[in-house]
């Protein structure tokens, strides 16, 4: 189906009769008027000038002036131009004129001088069936809509390109892409995803964007499960979500447990605290501790348990510590040597990383 629109132009321009003539359409939503597209010429009762004569001079002369038939400029008109039975004629400017219309007996009914005519051109317009069949354009702004989606698209000659008039819903597989001319910003609805989209000059975004740690922007709410599991990155928690984790009664899991350091026996034994807060060594003999490395550093600290276990035949001790172990008062450490095989001897400790001082308490023995 092919339709006819009127736009304005630059170029040649029709003479339009001094009143103003109207057809009115009365559509669902709105009037739209429409000039008389002839010049239409009365006499003093209003009635048709049958047989009338326009005579056309460059404007402020007597000079006689060419005027055409059509908006191309290719069928000049008569000078005077006779008008037919309806008063009515084609005539199309090029310049400013003076119009003189008189009768059929050349009595003059009226002058206008300094007339530029009103300019109009015939744009195609046409209706095809989804936006893949648009095909080429064949003038600038001729105008194309497409019957699925309602929307309407104007051939841009510049581009080679058809641009978007009106209309901004499309399904996921109909958003329009390279192929058309589509301003930077340009927000469309994706009826598929059910989102808007932005064109950020050269595909379609989501808009507004999901919201980053530095910027705002959409934010999925999480599931109940999801906040439990806390492996999601970009869903956010309500508290109606946190509500059920923090009722939750705390169950330590296996890597959240402590691991106790199990170290070496030796003469002198070597303890690496950074290995874990937890050690424990089983004895075999009269043992030391050597200045135990990996301490925290400088302003930091850390606690936890040392065992001594008992080995084969028990009745052993620790006869010395490193000055970095420290007690309270500066009291000697008790003698673990009536300890029997398998007693575990426990001392709590605390290690100060800016003294480097390891401030030890001996708790008892397990057996």
């Amino acid at each position: 189906m092919t339709l006819t629109a009127i736009r304005v132009t630059t170029t040649i321009k029709v003479v339009q009769a001094p009143k103003l003539y109207c057809l009115f359409y009365w559509g669902d939503e709105m009037a739209n008027a429409l000039w008389y597209p002839k010049f239409r010429g009365l006499d003093s009762n209003g009635d048709p000038l049958s047989g009338g004569k326009v005579y056309t001079y460059t404007a402020g002369t007597t000079t006689p002036v060419t005027t055409y038939k059509d908006k191309d400029g290719d069928t000049a008109n008569a000078n005077p131009v006779v008008l037919n039975s309806l008063g009515e004629a084609d005539i199309y400017l090029t310049v400013s004129t003076k119009i003189v219309l008189k009768d059929s007996d050349d009595v003059t009914i009226w002058t206008l001088d300094n007339q530029e005519g009103a300019a109009v051109e015939v744009v195609a317009y046409s209706i095809v069936s989804t936006v893949a069949s648009l095909s080429t354009g064949e003038t600038d702004g001729e105008l194309r809509m497409d019957a699925a989606t309602g929307n309407l698209y104007s051939w841009d000659d510049g581009n080679s390109k058809w641009r978007i008039v009106s209309g901004n819903i499309y399904p996921t597989a109909s958003l329009p892409t390279t192929a058309y001319t589509i301003e930077t910003g340009t927000i469309v609805w994706d009826s598929t995803a059910s989102v808007l989209k932005r064109w950020t000059g050269a595909a379609w975004a989501q808009w507004p964007p999901a919201a980053t740690a530095t910027a705002s922007g959409i934010v999925e709410l999480a599931t109940a499960t999801e906040v439990t599991t806390g492996s999601d990155s970009a869903r956010a928690a309500t508290p109606a979500a946190l509500a059920g984790l923090l009722a939750k009664a705390a169950v330590w899991s296996a890597s959240q447990r402590a691991t106790i350091q199990t170290l070496t026996d030796a003469a002198s034994i070597a303890w690496d605290m950074s290995a874990g807060n937890d050690a424990q060594v089983t004895i075999t003999d009269d043992r030391g501790f050597a200045q135990p490395t990996g301490k925290p550093s400088s302003g930091q600290s850390q606690s936890g348990n040392l065992w001594v276990i008992q080995g084969s035949g028990g009745a052993h001790d620790i006869t010395s510590w490193h000055a970095d172990f420290v007690t309270k008062d500066g009291d000697a450490i008790d003698s673990l040597a009536d300890g029997s095989e398998g007693d575990r001897h426990k001392f709590a400790y605390t290690c100060h990383g800016t003294s480097g001082e390891i401030e030890l308490t001996y708790i008892g023995v397990y057996s």
